[in-house]
Protein backbone atom coordinates (compact mmCIF):
# COMPACT_ATOMS: atom_id res chain seq x y z
CA UNK A 1 0.00 0.00 0.00
CA UNK A 2 1.91 3.04 -1.29
CA UNK A 3 1.05 6.42 0.20
CA UNK A 4 2.46 9.91 -0.15
CA UNK A 5 3.34 12.69 2.25
CA UNK A 6 4.22 16.34 1.57
CA UNK A 7 6.49 18.32 3.88
CA UNK A 8 4.49 21.56 4.01
CA UNK A 9 7.44 23.51 5.40
CA UNK A 10 9.56 22.52 2.38
CA UNK A 11 6.82 22.92 -0.26
CA UNK A 12 7.12 26.05 -2.40
CA UNK A 13 3.67 25.65 -3.94
CA UNK A 14 4.80 25.18 -7.55
CA UNK A 15 1.91 22.73 -8.10
CA UNK A 16 3.90 20.26 -10.21
CA UNK A 17 2.80 17.30 -8.10
CA UNK A 18 -0.88 18.24 -8.32
CA UNK A 19 -0.61 18.51 -12.09
CA UNK A 20 1.16 15.14 -12.33
CA UNK A 21 -1.09 13.16 -9.97
CA UNK A 22 -4.29 15.11 -9.43
CA UNK A 23 -6.44 13.30 -6.89
CA UNK A 24 -3.47 12.29 -4.74
CA UNK A 25 -1.75 15.67 -4.50
CA UNK A 26 -3.86 18.79 -4.12
CA UNK A 27 -3.14 22.46 -3.48
CA UNK A 28 -4.54 24.10 -0.35
CA UNK A 29 -5.89 27.65 -0.22
CA UNK A 30 -2.50 28.78 1.14
CA UNK A 31 -0.87 27.61 -2.10
CA UNK A 32 0.95 24.65 -0.52
CA UNK A 33 0.55 21.07 -1.71
CA UNK A 34 -0.73 18.23 0.42
CA UNK A 35 -1.25 14.53 -0.17
CA UNK A 36 -4.52 12.79 0.51
CA UNK A 37 -4.16 9.98 3.02
CA UNK A 38 -5.19 7.34 0.50
CA UNK A 39 -3.49 4.42 -1.19
CA UNK A 40 -1.96 5.45 -4.50
CA UNK A 41 -3.53 3.33 -7.25
CA UNK A 42 -1.05 1.05 -9.03
CA UNK A 43 -1.58 2.94 -12.30
CA UNK A 44 -0.41 6.17 -10.63
CA UNK A 45 2.64 4.96 -8.71
CA UNK A 46 5.10 5.78 -11.49
CA UNK A 47 3.59 9.26 -11.87
CA UNK A 48 3.86 9.78 -8.12
CA UNK A 49 7.54 8.79 -8.31
CA UNK A 50 8.10 11.37 -11.06
CA UNK A 51 6.35 14.01 -8.93
CA UNK A 52 8.59 13.08 -5.99
CA UNK A 53 11.78 13.08 -8.05
CA UNK A 54 11.00 16.34 -9.85
CA UNK A 55 9.79 18.27 -6.81
CA UNK A 56 12.13 21.29 -6.74
CA UNK A 57 12.23 21.30 -2.94
CA UNK A 58 12.26 17.53 -2.32
CA UNK A 59 9.10 17.90 -0.26
CA UNK A 60 7.45 14.63 -1.32
CA UNK A 61 7.95 11.28 0.38
CA UNK A 62 6.45 8.03 -0.85
CA UNK A 63 6.22 5.17 1.58
CA UNK A 64 4.83 1.69 1.88
CA UNK A 65 2.60 1.62 4.94
CA UNK A 66 2.91 -2.16 5.32
CA UNK A 67 6.70 -1.96 5.51
CA UNK A 68 6.52 0.81 8.09
CA UNK A 69 4.32 -1.34 10.26
CA UNK A 70 6.73 -4.23 10.00
CA UNK A 71 9.48 -2.23 11.72
CA UNK A 72 7.72 -1.86 15.05
CA UNK A 73 10.12 -2.02 17.97
CA UNK A 74 9.29 -3.80 21.16
CA UNK A 75 10.89 -3.24 24.55
CA UNK A 76 13.55 -5.76 25.48
CA UNK A 77 12.80 -7.59 28.66
CA UNK A 78 15.44 -7.33 31.33
CA UNK A 79 16.80 -10.68 32.49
Amino acid sequence: MMKAKVDIAACNGCGFCARMVNGIFLIRDNGKAFALNVEIPVDYIELAKVARDECPRGAITLYDEKRLRSYVSYPIEQV
